[in-house]
């Protein structure tokens, strides 16, 4: 039987805190990414927040929202507006994160909320650097 041949991974080697408000993800094909956390906070692809692998930017977070659709006063229903878990510095504030399988990986938020599955490829697709940013808008 031949050996069978798995397409180029692109999971992440490394994810850590850069700085007290970024997430450095660096990719085994040596891609290196900074995610805002407000900026994975706005793109959370669970089904309350209604991004649901929409593959766009996130959108801007009205005030006191987590910037997901019908979510002005935490009515995403994922998490209680004002309130934040103890040790967070805001909302948006990642204060852990769990590897789901080996192809996702989920963040808790300074606000509570949880349960988006940001699938490795789905980070890939919304990384927020210069270059992939300019092949989404060319493609």
């Amino acid at each position: 039987m031949p050996e069978l041949q798995l397409p180029v991974a692109i999971g992440p080697l490394a994810i850590f805190r850069q700085g007290p408000e970024d997430l450095l993800i660096k990719w085994l094909d040596g891609h290196h990414a900074v995610f805002p956390f407000d900026y994975l906070r706005k793109s959370c692809p669970c089904a309350g927040c209604g991004n649901k692998h929409g593959h766009e930017a996130p959108k801007e977070a009205e005030s006191g929202g987590c910037g997901s659709e019908g979510c002005g006063d935490g009515g995403c229903g994922s998490h209680q507006q004002g309130v934040l878990v103890q040790g967070a510095s805001g909302p948006s504030d990642i204060v852990s994160l769990a590897a789901i399988g080996r192809y996702a990986v989920s963040f808790t938020f300074g606000d509570g909320h949880g349960t988006g599955i940001y699938s490795f490829e789905y980070l890939r697709e919304i990384c927020p650097c210069e270059a992939c940013a300019s092949s989404r808008q060319a493609g």
